[in-house]
């Protein structure tokens, strides 16, 4: 069995608001990324996540009905345009404090 080293650093960042910790490991060189850079990209990689977990009802992403790629294309920029709307809308309310809507 062929040995692979692997060379990763732990992050801790200390979240003010919620007063704990986030870990994070990496394999990024840490004279490359600075400290911020690294947690502001974890932070936009989350929400990309998120936004993709909130397409998913809107559209099912896997298999369309259709031969036509102008339509599925139109499909899943459809879904895109109502995940993002949804996310608008809940974060306003979210501000107001009155909102209706579950969170995301």
């Amino acid at each position: 069995m062929e040995r692979i080293n692997l060379k990763a650093q732990l992050i801790s960042l200390w979240n003010i608001e919620e007063k704990s910790f986030t870990w994070l490991i990496s394999n990024l060189d840490r004279d490359d990324f600075s400290l911020s850079e690294m947690s502001r990209t974890y932070r936009l990689r989350w929400q990309v996540k998120l936004l993709f977990r909130g397409w998913k009802p809107y559209a099912n992403l896997r298999r369309f009905d259709t031969g036509n790629g102008h339509l599925a294309e139109g499909s899943i920029w459809t879904s895109i345009a109502a995940g993002l709307l949804k996310r608008l809308l809940v974060m306003m309310c979210k501000r107001s404090r009155m909102c209706p809507f579950p969170a995301i």
